[in-house]
């Protein structure tokens, strides 16, 4: 390595605040860095990852290998031989969290594999995120009237333009935008935010929105704030 690509990885490694100062937005820059650096930090243990069952020892074996080689005495992170570790939890539909500012609900949802969509219950607001799905009752039960919906929305046209097996497995595993408008209706956001929706502009997927759902909806950005 470097000199130069040393200096520009300390120095963004310093502009990472420590571990007992983190806020969701730290934790989240201090993440991204890490992956765009290919480093692990020794403050990363302090993650809690909350996973589907059976998840966290196939991730840890399917990475045994690169912890090995970077923790070893010959290693780029042999001064942070815990820096991999991960404090993950099982879950399953239910509370997940709780804490005096906010409560998170899993609750079931229809993807390719065991997938949750979660809610959060604040003291000023209740917000739902749906993940990758298929339209999933659980999603309108658990939303029922709540300030913010974010979920997932396709384009019937996009789509038609994707090869066959794509098609037959965004059929089973996501939702299009007219399916979103219909749901949405059930569940009765004060805010729907469409997201994921592909390869599409999102004035293209506001617009169809528009046309199908009578709610207030908006396109997702990252860092916006509603």
């Amino acid at each position: 390595m470097s000199d130069d690509t040393k200096r520009h990885n300390e120095e963004k490694t310093a502009s990472i605040p420590k571990a007992d100062t983190l806020t969701p937005a730290d934790r989240y820059q201090e993440l991204f860095i890490a992956v765009q650096m290919g480093r692990v930090f020794s403050d990363s243990k302090t993650f809690v990852d909350c996973v589907p069952r059976g998840d966290p020892e196939d991730i840890l074996e399917a990475y045994r290998v690169d912890v090995e080689t970077r923790t070893n005495p010959d290693g780029n992170q042999r001064t942070f031989p815990e820096g991999h570790g991960v404090n993950a939890h099982e879950i399953g539909p239910g509370v997940v969290y709780k804490d005096a500012k906010v409560m998170v609900t899993a609750f079931p949802t229809k993807h390719a594999m065991e997938s949750y969509g979660y809610r959060f219950e604040t003291p000023d607001r209740t917000i739902v995120i749906s993940g990758d799905t298929n339209p999933a009752p659980a999603t309108i039960d658990a939303c029922k009237g709540c300030d913010v919906l974010i979920h997932e929305g396709q384009s019937p046209a996009w789509l038609a333009g994707r090869p066959d097996t794509f098609q037959r497995f965004a059929a089973k595993y996501h939702t299009t935008t007219p399916q979103l408008a219909e749901l949405a209706q059930a569940a009765k956001p004060r805010l729907l935010v469409v997201y994921h929706y592909s390869s599409v502009a999102p004035e293209e997927i506001l617009g169809e929105m528009l046309r199908l759902y009578p709610g207030h909806v908006v396109v997702g950005r990252d860092l916006d704030i509603y």
